[in-house]
């Protein structure tokens, strides 16, 4: 309890960082919280704490959200009887009082309460796993202040606190019928994450060793690696993005930098390391705001004001001038990939609807011809079935006459998911509303009335991003053919006009790409979802080739603008 009083700050960080966690020493001050938003560590569970908690701690910095326990609200401010009630600053407004992480085979927790009140007491016995019920604590008998008699002598005025209940516990939930095999997938993809995720921090510690040695090509290949076998955890991105850096390639460093904000948008390694890459690929304005948001996130960060000063100089950048971000504080979590064979098993690229609907699966197996890999159509459940998008975000055609070759079932999704973030959905649903309203469709016979398709709002998958597919020599061959050719080529072919991408873009349709966030070696991967701009509302598809070029960037401009929609 009194470890926050003990701790001097200098010893702050080193000691934390021997058990792997980036928390850092951060302000002194009373203020209210709530509880994370976007849930609290496990195993920590929510009834056994209060929504709320009025704290004087100690509080954390450069935590990942994800192992937040209770964080500032919009209306936090500074509760003192000395200071004003000042709202909270950038920084202090994304410090937490209380953190919880996995460490080894256990979990290592900070409560920085200097005062040991209910709230933190509550978190305290829940972090030890002591389970406690209401009146287990009692009555609290506290001091407030002293009184000074004529003669002296001191008297302290004490105050009793009657017990804040928690939350009563909610309603158990009703046993599901494949409970038993549902723990059983668990229990065994849990095995399979701890064994990946040992495997990548190797990998992570030999890129370090070589990145020490500026060796960031071989570097670069030990990040991606790790990324590449237990996911997109932002810290191997961050070094990839780093090592990118060095070897001056721009844009595969903005690919790494943005997918680690996706998956942690408060990351100061990565804002700072992809306002660098647009830096270099020359799109100041874009790095300019990435600075900005860093700087509210992290005031003291000296690189970091030092690199916005320059831009400003140079570039002549104001606030009032930076583009609007799109980077959201709630973090995208990372899915677990199945190592089984129906999960990479994609058949003709047609769902099975036996794998999908039937309790017993598709008895042909691997010899299916029919696919039972998720694709973007569905989400995986935790039976390893592919559930209907349409069906779970509002409406399936084919719910009505039961031919839906995917799950309409929810009963075995994960409790949380892209799908429950109401407001990402509605921000979607608002934005293409208004990309609609301000540039109608047309395909010669009046505006066609358009709606979004329900897999636009599923996470663009990462395995398809920039930093995953490239070749690290193709990148740096290229980029040094085109700085010995750079006086005779500007980087696109001057009879036709066009970038050398390969998709046929002009270079004005190249830079307004750019100035909606989108980046033109990201198409290829998402041409599947392009032809959704023609798609009438009765569902008909007309000359869908047609006007791609030209709807292109609208399209793209709300399904991919910057990170926010991964």
């Amino acid at each position: 309890m009194q470890y926050s009083n003990r701790i001097k700050p200098v010893h702050f960080r080193p000691f934390l960082a021997r058990w792997g966690v980036p928390w850092d020493h951060g302000s002194y001050f009373r203020t209210t919280t709530a509880l994370n938003p976007a849930g609290i560590p496990a195993p920590l569970e929510e009834h056994a704490l209060l929504p709320s908690v009025s704290m004087k701690s100690l509080h954390v910095k450069g935590a990942p959200r994800a192992h937040a326990v209770y964080l500032p609200t919009a209306g936090s401010h500074i509760e003192s009887h000395v200071f004003a009630p000042d709202r909270l600053s950038g920084e202090e407004a994304e410090e937490s009082p209380a953190v919880l992480a996995s460490v080894g085979q256990g979990y290592l927790g900070y409560v920085g309460d200097v005062n040991g009140e209910k709230g933190s007491t509550c978190l305290i016995l829940e972090m030890c796993g002591v389970k406690i019920q209401p009146g287990d604590l009692g009555e609290r008998t506290h001091s407030t202040g002293l009184t000074v008699n004529p003669d002296g002598t001191m008297v302290p005025i004490v105050e009793t606190e009657t017990e804040i209940p928690v939350p009563p516990p909610p309603p158990p939930r009703a046993p599901r019928p494949r409970d038993t095999e549902v723990a059983t997938r668990a229990e065994a993809r849990e095995k399979v994450r701890k064994d990946k995720c040992t495997r990548a921090d190797a990998l992570k510690n030999e890129g370090n060793d070589l990145f020490k040695k500026e060796k960031w090509a071989e570097a670069a290949e030990k990040y991606r690696a790790a990324a590449l076998l237990a996911g997109p955890q932002p810290v191997y991105l961050s070094n990839l993005a780093a090592c990118f850096l060095k070897m001056e390639l721009w844009e595969l460093a903005d690919s790494a930098a943005t997918r680690a904000l996706v998956h942690d948008p408060k990351h100061i390694k990565a804002l700072y390391r992809r306002a660098l890459a647009r830096k270099g690929s020359g799109h100041a304005e874009e790095a300019f705001a990435d600075l900005q948001r860093l700087l509210s996130i992290d005031r003291s960060n000296v690189p970091a004001r030092k690199e916005a000063e320059n831009l400003r100089e140079i570039h002549g950048i104001s606030p009032t001038k930076t583009p609007a971000t799109n980077d959201q504080d709630s973090a995208l979590e990372i899915e677990d990939e199945s190592d089984s064979e129906d999960f990479a098993h994609p058949g003709t690229g047609i769902a099975c609807r036996y794998y999908n609907t039937r309790d017993t699966g598709c008895r042909n197996g691997k010899k299916c011809r029919f696919r039972h890999a998720p694709d973007p159509k569905s989400i995986r459940d935790e039976l390893g079935r592919n559930v209907c998008v349409y069906w779970l975000l509002g409406h399936c055609r084919f719910a009505a006459e039961g031919k839906c070759v995917y799950a309409h079932d929810a009963t075995y999704l994960p409790a949380r998911g892209w799908w429950t973030d109401t407001a990402r959905l509605e921000r979607m649903r608002a934005e293409f509303d208004d990309a609609i309203k301000a540039q109608p469709l047309n395909l010669g016979a009046g505006n066609v009335s358009e709606s979004i398709l329900a897999e636009a709002f599923v996470p663009l998958p990462w395995r398809k991003d920039f930093w995953a597919v490239a070749s690290y020599e193709d990148a740096m061959r290229e980029r040094e053919e085109d700085s010995e050719n750079y006086e005779d080529s500007d980087g696109y072919d001057s009879e036709e006009g066009r970038w050398d991408t390969g998709f046929g873009l002009t270079d004005a349709e190249v830079e307004e790409l750019w100035t909606q966030g989108i980046k033109p070696w990201e198409i290829e991967s998402y041409v599947s979802i392009v032809l959704y701009g023609c798609l009438l509302s009765d569902g008909v598809l007309k000359d869908p080739v047609m006007h791609v070029q030209d709807e292109l960037m609208r399209i793209r401009s709300v399904l991919y603008n910057n990170s926010s929609y991964y």
